[in-house]
């Protein structure tokens, strides 16, 4: 008898357990719409910045482009730079930092590549209500369906 009234609770107390939680789909979408629309440069006094475009997201990384030039300079270079999901800290001016050199940034005219612990001139625009925070929510949901590196030791 106690087996099916737990049987029984379970069978009531699973659904509500279930739907709390978003999908990576769901995540990705909702990411996606909100940095597609929120990603702008910060300010600097010696470069330039245009055309900032979300290219893709999934669970383990993010990759962004945007056009850039020194001041002064003419000609703008595509930069590419992909970071991970996993460590992000969003700051209170919306910039997108790390704890190490995990930032991969390249330039299109050299093909050189930089590893930094920020994500370039890009942060996120505060115009919505505790956007950081739940952008920040949505970044570490979505990191934990990145499948871990297997290691050795």
């Amino acid at each position: 008898m106690k087996t099916i009234k737990l049987i029984i609770l379970a069978a009531f107390l699973l659904p509500a357990l279930v739907s709390q939680a978003q999908t990576k789909e769901e995540t990705i979408a909702w990411l996606k719409e909100k940095l597609g629309s929120y990603l702008t440069h910060s300010y600097t006094e010696d470069l330039v910045f245009r055309n900032i475009k979300l290219i893709s997201i999934n669970e383990c990384e993010v990759v962004i482009t945007y056009e850039c030039r020194g001041k002064g300079e003419s000609d703008y270079v595509l930069c590419r730079e992909t970071f991970p999901t996993l460590g992000w800290k969003i700051d209170k001016t919306g910039k997108i930092r790390f704890n190490s050199n995990v930032v991969t940034s390249t330039l299109s005219s050299t093909s050189e590549v930089f590893h930094f612990p920020f994500v370039g001139h890009v942060q996120i625009a505060n115009r919505e209500e505790n956007i950081y925070e739940r952008i920040q929510k949505a970044i570490d949901h979505l990191a934990t369906f990145c499948p871990k590196k297997k290691e050795a030791f």
